[in-house]
């Protein structure tokens, strides 16, 4: 137990850190762009027209979870809260872009050009020309023209499936602002973050098997590194919280993944539990969905 509370609190106290140090970057890159572009008294005016929203980001497809900062320029877009109640599936979209945008921005070094490339893709981009990209007009010239001018048509299908393809299509716009020394280290860090993340989670879930078949030291440390490879190689992003309240289920694990670590009555034991793979995407459509507050760690 104390090992599990340990790896909690560290993945807790990490994913604050890093929203902390994250926002103070862009909010004092934020100060001395507008400080620096126009006169002192313009600059004080237009800083006073932003709006710091915090965003409890359930990052996925190789994001962290973290806290991000984003400014809102004076009634421009809609607030964070009401893009959730009116766009749940914009309001998640619009947050990974802002990070992916952030974690840019924090370590490439970018040209003028490309920062303002990179700050067009903002919540209207998201909420217009992605969904765009995923409904493209139909049916002949005329038709076309009337589903432009009536406004995007909210993209069809489970938002499982269509909201990995909005985050497919703001990746790739982030992808094609960056050259390829940038690229380098843009991906760097976000298999830093998806290692680090898989770390904690395989942490996490050995844990949990651990409280029904009492594992030993040496079956624990290999446990943790084979889920931890199937973590990273599957790109499973899972909800570790569920399992953590429920103790009764553990993920859908692949048979070769625990079977050659166990003992044939912890096999036994282990067929007697309920499997089921929960997705951090589920969750976060869920809470999106139901207008639920986002926090880190359930309480």
């Amino acid at each position: 137990m104390i090992q599990l509370r340990e790896l909690v609190v560290l993945l807790v106290f990490t994913g604050l850190l890093q929203a902390s140090t994250c926002a103070q970057e862009e909010t004092e890159a934020s100060v001395t762009k507008i400080q620096g572009d126009a006169p002192e008294e313009e600059a004080q005016d237009e800083l006073e027209g932003f709006e710091d929203v915090a965003i409890g980001a359930f990052l996925t497809d190789g994001g962290d979870s973290v806290v991000e900062k984003a400014q809102v320029g004076g009634g421009a877009v809609q607030g964070f809260a009401q893009l959730q109640e009116n766009d749940p599936m914009g309001f998640i979209a619009v947050r990974f872009c802002e990070a992916r945008k952030a974690i840019a921005r924090r370590v490439c070094d970018l040209d003028a050009k490309q920062v303002k490339s990179i700050a067009a893709l903002d919540q209207t981009w998201v909420t217009t020309e992605v969904k765009k990209k995923l409904n493209p007009p139909k049916g002949g010239f005329i038709r076309g023209i009337v589903q432009v001018l009536k406004g995007p048509v909210e993209p069809a299908g489970d938002p499982s499936k269509v909201l990995p393809k909005m985050k497919k299509v703001i990746e790739s716009a982030i992808r094609e602002e960056l050259n390829e020394e940038q690229l380098k280290a843009y991906d760097k860090e976000l298999d830093a973050a998806r290692r680090f993340q898989c770390k904690a989670h395989a942490g996490i879930l050995t844990s949990v098997l651990d409280r029904h078949l009492f594992l030993s030291a040496e079956q624990h440390a290999k446990l943790q590194t084979a889920i931890f490879d199937w973590l990273y190689k599957s790109k499973k992003d899972l909800y570790w919280q569920f399992y953590l309240q429920n103790n009764n289920y553990i993920p859908q694990f692949p048979s070769k993944v625990l079977t050659e670590h166990l003992t044939e009555a912890q096999r036994t034991a282990l067929k007697g539990m309920q499997t089921w793979n929960y997705d951090a995407a589920q969750m976060e459509w869920q809470m999106v969905n139901n207008q639920i507050e986002f926090v880190i760690v359930d309480q």
